[in-house]
């Protein structure tokens, strides 16, 4: 019986960063997102968008000089998976978490630094 109880702890314990890293990704915003940008060097506007059309809960464009994106945040993982494998009005969709990307220009630029998000 002592052996079940040692094999539970040890499993608990082995889930535990996994449970805390997804925790600690799911509270980020498009709000983060656009601050990572800037912090990385990518200045620009950002306009809130209709998100719901696609089934987001928040998302809008962010450009700049070189560079064009459209950015949605979804309520949970597998909608941004299902659209990420669909794409979306012929893009190609960039997942992080539940955040979507669409790179419209400047791909080289704002994809290793969305990927570090």
């Amino acid at each position: 019986m002592k052996n079940n109880h040692l094999y539970f702890v040890f499993f608990a314990f082995a889930l535990l960063p996994i449970e805390v890293g997804c925790a600690v990704h799911s509270d980020k915003t498009i709000g983060d997102l656009i601050q990572h940008f800037k912090k990385s060097g990518l200045h620009g506007e950002y306009h809130p968008k209709i998100a719901a059309i696609i089934g987001a809960k928040e998302g809008g464009r962010y450009f700049g000089e070189g560079f064009r994106i459209e950015a949605y945040l979804f309520e949970d993982l597998s909608s941004a998976e299902s659209l990420e494998k669909s794409g979306f009005a012929g893009a190609t969709c960039h997942r992080n978490g539940k955040i979507i990307l669409l790179i419209h220009e400047g791909e080289s630029d704002v994809l290793p630094v969305f990927k570090k998000f």
